[in-house]
């Protein structure tokens, strides 16, 4: 089980969306992405059909739009679709910044439950105290209380899920050359720049008040 708090723009959709296919390839399990939108979720199809291709996979499409390949099947799936009957490896892109992202959570739980599967969370910091929750475990049984805001690296928490949090300034020194440091702080006010880029929770934390 993985919770991952990173910066926009540095290609955790293209990652998983490759190893998805890769387990898909390999073992024959279900993958779901399940995101705010459908139209989200049509980012890693996209980068899926793309390495399909590089390696010439065919992946074919039933009625429902499910990529079906050999005994898996890989379904895109926003906050408003029904999900009760899904099962598989999930992979929950911007979860932070779904409308509820603890119910988000319990059904990404529910779809992954049988042992051979497992959830996966990622996005960038968010506005939204219950997305701060989802990624500190407060949903989770566990024994000893985890990192509250921030994680220099990764690590396991006492719930047994793997956290890491990686900002931009991060992943340029690991070699992510995409991006212009300079110009983005330019154009995002500091606030701006902390959520979406620095994985910063302040913002969701001042906003405890306004959670039911």
């Amino acid at each position: 089980m993985r919770n991952i708090l990173k910066s926009r723009q540095i290609g955790a959709t293209f990652y998983f969306a490759r190893e998805a296919l890769i387990d898909a390839l390999t073992t024959g399990r279900n993958q779901i992405f399940y995101a705010p939108t459908p139209e989200l979720t049509q980012v890693a199809r996209a980068h899926m059909q793309a390495a399909a291709w590089q390696v010439g996979v065919n992946l074919s499409t039933n009625d429902a739009g499910h990529v079906l390949l050999h005994d898996a099947q890989i379904s895109f799936l926003g906050e408003e679709n029904h999900c009760a009957a899904y099962s598989g490896n999930v992979y929950v892109d911007e979860f932070p910044w779904f409308k509820n992202p603890r119910t988000a959570f319990l059904i990404a739980k529910s779809m992954s439950m049988h042992k051979q599967y497992r959830w996966t969370l990622y996005g960038s910091t968010s506005y939204n105290y219950l997305a701060f929750q989802v990624w500190r475990g407060d949903f989770q049984r566990r024994t000893h209380p985890l990192p509250a805001l921030f994680m220099p690296g990764s690590s396991f928490g006492s719930d047994g899920v793997w956290r890491q949090s990686l900002t931009l300034e991060q992943a340029i020194a690991h070699g992510c050359l995409l991006h212009d440091l300079d110009d983005i702080k330019r154009e995002c006010t500091p606030e701006e720049y902390r959520v979406l880029f620095g994985c910063d929770w302040s913002q969701a934390i001042n906003n405890k008040e306004s959670v039911a």
